[in-house]
């Protein structure tokens, strides 16, 4: 019986927690004062079915920016430049095609494969297209305009309250470049492991699995040193004091 639990689990998907309680608690009350912020900026500039539309998917950029800080698709440009094309395409979409049946799919597939190109790709952006061809005469009227306010701004402060929230706790860091600035060191694995992989290895490790994976070519280097280091430990017995463990 838990082999057939365990295979549905593995079908599913269902990833490994890895994230202590702290961790949890953090990212909630982060997501918590994000939206805060956002929704404060928000109602400045828009009136009540507006501000409920569009904090609907800044909610989905929140979730991102502040329970997976070092995620690839939670990084500044994915956040600004997903809100940048994909207001764009959806206003766009809504100016030219006047059937919603046509304009809605094709706003947010043209959405995707334009964050594609441009690189920000981040979910909450298909959100973005959608609102601007289908958020009623308030966000219409606005044109081109929806571009920067409310799209751009939102996508802004959100980036703003990220940085300050996540740079209180010394483990986060937003953007996440800032967390690898510093090089991590691995002694055991310097002085063990002849061959030294590089940031090209992971970036072509990742090309060739032809599939978005939110995972940074610096993570993935981090993770694989960590691996090595603990392999090591096991197979060699080897615990020398003063160095630092993953």
């Amino acid at each position: 019986m838990s082999g057939t639990l365990h295979a549905i689990v593995q079908y599913l998907g269902v990833p490994t927690d890895n994230t202590s309680h702290v961790e949890k608690l953090i990212s909630a009350l982060g997501a918590g004062i994000g939206i805060l912020i956002v929704y404060g900026a928000l109602c400045v500039y828009s009136i009540d079915h507006a501000s409920v539309l569009l904090v609907a998917s800044v909610a989905a950029s929140t979730v991102l920016v502040f329970a997976v800080p070092h995620g690839a698709l939670s990084q500044p440009w994915p956040v600004i430049g997903s809100y940048l094309v994909s207001g764009l395409v959806g206003v766009t979409c809504h100016r030219w095609i006047d059937h919603p049946v046509l304009a809605i799919p094709l706003a947010v597939g043209f959405a995707v494969w334009c964050m594609y190109y441009t690189r920000c790709l981040h979910p909450p952006g298909g959100a973005i297209a959608l609102v601007a061809v289908t958020g009623g005469n308030e966000i219409q009227q606005l044109g081109y305009g929806f571009v920067l306010v409310p799209a751009l701004m939102n996508a802004a402060t959100l980036v703003c309250a990220g940085f300050v929230y996540n740079y209180v706790f010394p483990w986060r860091r937003y953007p996440v470049h800032f967390l690898y600035a510093q090089p991590h060191a691995h002694p055991l694995v310097q002085q063990y492991e002849l061959l030294e992989l590089t940031h090209e290895d992971y970036q072509y490790a990742l090309k060739t699995m032809d599939s978005f994976i939110d995972i940074s070519p610096e993570d993935l280097s981090e993770l694989v040193d960590c691996a090595r280091e603990h392999a090591l430990i096991v197979s060699k017995r080897y615990i020398r004091p003063g160095v630092e463990k993953c």
